[in-house]
């Protein structure tokens, strides 16, 4: 049975998730030469598919940052916490 998300995890995630896309995107980048001519069709492929995911997510991160959560209201995760193995 997978446990279910802690705070600390999906804080985890959302700040690891744009260092995870820039940085599979700067190790891939050497310093002779240009961009096309170092990259596969593929590499520039998935370099293209890792730049609309990061700009996705950045503007994901803006709208939750943009959004208005009215004081009192519930949440919609329940977090609880972990509790020691006796």
């Amino acid at each position: 049975m997978k446990r279910p998300l802690t705070r600390r995890a999906v804080t985890k995630i959302l700040l690891a998730s744009p260092v995870a896309l820039t940085g599979g995107s700067l190790a891939c980048q050497s310093l002779s030469g240009t961009a096309s001519q170092r990259l596969s069709p593929e590499e520039q492929k998935r370099r293209q598919q890792v730049a609309g995911a990061a700009s996705r997510l950045t503007s994901a991160v803006e709208r939750l940052g943009q959004m208005e959560i009215p004081i009192g209201s519930e949440p919609a995760v329940h977090f609880t916490p972990l509790l020691a193995k006796k």
